[in-house]
């Protein structure tokens, strides 16, 4: 399986069919150092990409591979585990959602006029 920011560099890398620095690929997709890193590491031990004075490009062996693999590559299904909601059951469909407002500090409660304020009273 294939991590999102390791596609999104294949793709672009395909589409742009040239040099591109690594850089451009923290400021688009804000992958971090360590990210870029494993995927030239990865990639480049299997020469599917050439890496030279901070730029990366597919070789033509990682064009080949990219053409023979794409539809495991960007067409399978990912375990998108974090985009499904799991209902809490304890809440019903329709029930309105009220905090526990014995959670919230007091001075937060009094600066927003849940708690009556001392000087009220």
């Amino acid at each position: 399986m294939y991590q999102s920011f390791e596609i999104e560099i294949l793709k672009t890398l395909y589409q742009k069919q040239d040099w591109v620095n690594v850089y451009y690929f923290h400021e688009k997709y804000l992958l971090s150092a360590g990210q870029i890193s494993n995927f030239i590491r990865r990639y480049g031990k299997f020469e599917i990409i050439n890496f030279k004075n901070y730029e990366i490009k597919l070789t033509a062996k990682g064009i080949n591979w990219l053409i023979a693999n794409r539809r495991h590559i960007f067409l399978t299904k990912k375990n998108r585990h974090w985009a499904y909601f799991k209902a809490d059951p304890k809440l019903k469909i329709g029930d309105p959602y009220l905090p526990n407002l014995h959670s919230i500090s007091h001075q937060l409660r009094k600066k927003s006029g849940i708690a009556p304020n001392a000087d009220q009273q």
